[in-house]
């Protein structure tokens, strides 16, 4: 797949294709309870410094709905749901998926969250519910669907200790209506230090492969190398980091001007798409971005 200029938005949802014409990251959430082994928040972190104020982001968004209409969002950072009421007023401006954790209250999300504006993506990380089955991430789950919230796809991590639970997990997830999202883990180490993907055994690739998706990682659960020719991000999407630096996407530093959305209260896109500096797309979502892929 390439990206074509005249489509309409391909990481915007089908149903507000002629509502959104921007799909932004947006990483603002900077605290997390969750303490998940693989991530890079130890025991002692206290979340990332906060230099605005949720008055100042408003603001700025308000004037991107002005410049550009209601964008897409994806809500994400650490966890975003400990900030519900921010979420409920930046979606008065515009539309939102949100990567959570879940272990938020879903009466509490119901309360304060139109479902027609929120889509919610959550993460299913075993240690935070009863295991093997952890039910109780699954009854939240079936809360939101009843309250009317869409949720296409549950992520799973490829953390070793929970590869035996895959097969299970998995089909509870289809079970729902909803597309299982299973990802290696990378950029982690194990508790012993030996890096991932690089030391999965062949018994864990071999749950990887029976559920990943191979269009997106390898045999041995990497990234692939990059071989494109151009990409949109900058054109038809932006990521906004915790600082506000808006960037083509959120792992390109440096890449649209120095631009600040809280600093200068909005953003402007680049006229058009440009060649990727990276090696590999760690922006998994960004794929359809893509322009011109090479021969393999």
């Amino acid at each position: 797949m390439s990206w074509q200029p005249d489509a309409p938005n391909p990481c915007v949802p089908e149903r507000l294709q002629d509502v959104c014409r921007l799909y932004v990251t947006y990483s603002f959430a900077n605290t997390c309870r969750a303490r998940c082994p693989y991530c890079f928040a130890d025991p002692s972190y206290k979340g990332f410094p906060r230099t605005w104020a949720n008055e100042q982001a408003l603001a700025a968004w308000r004037n991107v709905a002005a410049q550009y209409g209601p964008c897409f969002l994806l809500l994400s950072g650490l966890e975003p749901l400990d900030e519900l009421p921010f979420v409920a007023d930046l979606l008065q401006y515009h539309y939102a998926q949100v990567c959570t954790n879940l272990m938020a209250d879903p009466a509490e999300i119901i309360w304060h969250i139109d479902p027609e504006r929120l889509e919610i993506h959550p993460s299913l990380h075993p240690h935070l519910w009863h295991r093997p089955a952890c039910e109780d991430f699954f009854e939240k789950v079936e809360m939101l669907q009843a309250a009317g919230f869409r949720i296409p796809l549950i992520a799973l991590v490829g953390w070793p200790e929970w590869l035996p639970l895959w097969d299970g997990l998995v089909a509870r997830i289809e079970g729902l209506g909803i597309m299982p999202n299973p990802v290696p883990a990378r950029m982690t180490t194990r508790p012993d230090g030996r890096p991932l993907p690089d030391s999965y055994t062949e018994e864990e690739l071999a749950i990887l492969r029976r559920h990943c998706n191979p269009d997106l990682f390898t045999e041995q659960g990497a990234v692939p190398q990059l071989q494109i020719e151009a990409c949109a991000a900058g054109v038809a999407t932006v990521g906004i980091v915790g600082s506000g630096e808006v960037r083509r996407c959120s792992q390109l530093p440096d890449s649209m001007g120095g631009q600040n959305l809280y600093r200068d209260g909005g953003f402007t896109l680049l006229e058009e798409p440009a060649p990727c500096p990276a090696s590999q797309c760690l922006c998994n979502n960004l794929y359809p971005y893509h322009i011109a892929e090479a021969p393999a």
